[in-house]
């Protein structure tokens, strides 16, 4: 379909720009697949414009009143197939990166100056649920009691916290 303001532009909704050139030939252009987190971009006629959202125009609904931000279901920006985009708020995003089990990437152990890994924190949540003051379990794993305190709280590494430590907990207490 043609991208609304150019019309020797037109988007599939896969994503595959269309170009009618000036002599009359039809190329077909994808943008270059770029690391995360960055975006890949189209360039219509001089200027940039994110993929996705290009798509959603073309594609997809309008944006809904309160809706914040074009999310990618999957959390993959390479991914901006019009099954794959939808609207929504933060909340859902970070629900979405919950689900996708994606905030590992955004943080966590892949972070340059991380020095902590899903199974340092499990063993964190353990030793403080068996009473270990924090005072004892920050020297044991080189960081500070404000950094155990915060996976206590759940304020860091929630991926851990909320998804990966009760699972824990429940294969611990299920008799084998």
């Amino acid at each position: 379909m043609a991208i609304p303001g150019h019309p020797r532009y037109s988007v599939a909704s896969d994503g595959t720009l269309r170009v009618e050139t000036r002599s009359g030939y039809t190329v077909y252009r994808r943008p270059s697949r770029v690391e995360k987190p960055r975006y890949p971009k189209y360039c219509i006629d001089g200027k940039h414009y994110l993929c996705h959202h290009i798509v959603m125009e073309v594609w997809g609904a309008p944006r809904p009143d309160g809706a914040a931000l074009l999310r990618h279901l999957d959390d993959d920006p390479n991914n901006f197939d019009i099954s794959n985009l939808a609207w929504g708020s933060g909340r859902d995003n970070w629900d979405d990166s919950i689900r996708n089990h994606y905030e590992d990437w955004i943080g966590g152990e892949y972070h340059n100056r991380q020095k902590l890994t899903p199974g340092a924190v499990l063993d964190i949540l353990v030793k403080i649920d068996e009473g270990v003051p924090i005072r004892r379990i920050a020297p044991m794993f080189g960081v500070t009691e404000a950094t155990i305190r915060c996976i206590r709280d759940k304020k860091s590494w929630r991926y851990v916290t909320e998804v990966l430590y009760p699972e824990h907990k429940k294969k611990m207490a299920s008799p084998t």
